[in-house]
């Protein structure tokens, strides 16, 4: 139990599976009180529950945006950096087959937009660099032909 009245909200909140509500106490509480220990310990357990929920959703974006703020208060926790690394795994994997499933309907742009998100993620991702030099070298040359019908 928690002496704060504040923080027992919180984690009556936590356990009903509203994390975001949740955060949202908890926060309001850590503007007032930034040194809690206790509620950092509910804030870390908040945010792991929030960025688990966030994944069963298939919201991969928010689910990393969170993970990332629980790994910030958890630098140690090999677990959340593991986590972490799953979601983003799954975040570039998902932008990449985006990309091939546009650039098999010829909407090259769009493509080559899903790959640099790629590349954002992982910068080395040879997959994501290659399709797009492709992509860019076929949109070049569908400008040129086109530039050379409309003389």
């Amino acid at each position: 139990p928690y002496a704060n009245p504040a923080l027992a909200e919180a984690k009556e909140e936590l356990d009903k599976g509203d994390s975001g509500a949740a955060l949202a106490l908890i926060d309001q509480f850590l503007g007032q009180n930034p040194r809690s220990a206790e509620a950092l310990d509910l804030k870390r357990s908040a945010l792991l529950q929030h960025g688990k929920a966030l994944l069963q959703q298939n919201k991969l974006d928010d689910s990393l945006t969170t993970l990332n703020q629980l790994a910030k208060l958890s630098p140690k926790d090999t677990s959340v950096s593991t986590l972490v690394g799953n979601v983003r795994g799954r975040l570039i994997q998902q932008h990449y087959n985006q990309g091939i499933r546009l650039y098999r309907e010829e909407k090259l742009t769009e493509a080559i937009a899903e790959w640099r998100t790629v590349l954002q993620y992982d910068p080395k991702h040879e997959g994501a660099k290659k399709n797009i030099e492709t992509a860019e070298r076929l949109l070049k040359s569908l400008k040129q032909r086109q530039e050379k019908q409309g003389r």
